[in-house]
């Protein structure tokens, strides 16, 4: 399983390839199509190495997006519109296997949008999409999360699907010179 949580306007999008079963997995915060270019590539780049011309012909994906809420800013919408005009303009063939997002996925609490769920995986053996939360959050969690804020961030491949593990490649990163004004700050 690989999955990922504390998602409010943010969307967990899952594509998997409809002929190898190759899963691609993202955590996506803003409504820049480069961050779901890149898991796509991923993806892409992995049913090529299993191929011998090393270009699929047809490449057909099942896409599943989750979280985002209908929030007052409508940050989760700009989101799930890029989503769709990125599938859109891509080359890829992509079946929309599952949507918890906006409405779907907003509950009102004293008159206060909140998202019902926070949190989705994914089984990469069968490509079962679930919606989860999770009490145990892997190793170097710190480590993992200090990479988000290196400079050139974006998303990368952690998972070594070979052997199962998860593996932090080197970063560079640089220490927040006004990192005591944050710490001062209220939650």
């Amino acid at each position: 399983m690989v999955g990922s949580e504390d998602a409010t306007t943010c969307h967990i999008v899952i594509i998997r390839d409809v002929h190898t079963g190759v899963t691609g997995l993202a955590h996506l915060d803003s409504d820049q199509q480069s961050d779901f270019l890149t898991l796509e590539k991923e993806v892409r780049d992995r049913i090529c190495v299993g191929q011998a011309t090393g270009n699929p012909s047809k490449i057909e994906y099942t896409v599943s997006i989750l979280c985002g809420y209908a929030d007052e800013k409508n940050i989760s919408r700009k989101i799930t519109n890029m989503l769709l005009k990125a599938m859109q303009d891509l080359t890829a063939m992509f079946t929309l296997h599952l949507a918890i997002t906006g409405p779907l996925n907003t509950v009102i609490k004293d008159n206060i949008a909140w998202p019902i769920m926070y949190g989705g995986c994914v089984d990469v053996s069968t490509g079962e999409v679930f919606t989860a939360k999770f009490s145990y959050h892997g190793p170097d969690t710190d480590i993992r999360s200090l990479r988000l804020h290196s400079p050139g961030a974006t998303i990368t491949n952690i998972y070594d699907h070979h052997t199962g593990k998860c593996v932090i490649k080197p970063f560079d990163y640089q220490v927040m010179l006004d990192a005591s004004m944050w710490l001062q700050r209220t939650d």
